[in-house]
């Protein structure tokens, strides 16, 4: 019994829905991708050293995981006011 209420709880359409939404979410990380890479060869220094490539990729992960930061309290500021 406790087997068929767990069933009974899963939400496939839910899932299904998720499932999709993070497939275009892939897809549009990775045309994101091909832009910062370009935007990243276009403003480094001409002679490319392996400083450069941590010093970038260390700011964009700064940078993102800020953004991940606000968007998880504008998410926690939604969720209180509903």
């Amino acid at each position: 019994m406790a087997i068929e209420q767990e069933i009974e709880k899963l939400n496939i359409r839910g899932v299904i829905l998720t499932s999709i939404l993070t497939a275009f979410g892939f897809v549009i990380a990775l045309l994101w991708r091909d832009a910062v890479m370009k935007s990243i060869e276009y403003l480094k220094p001409q002679e490319e050293s392996l400083l450069w490539i941590y010093f970038s990729a260390l700011l964009v992960t700064i940078i993102l995981t800020f953004a991940g930061y606000l968007l998880v309290k504008i998410n926690q500021r939604f969720e209180k006011g509903r």
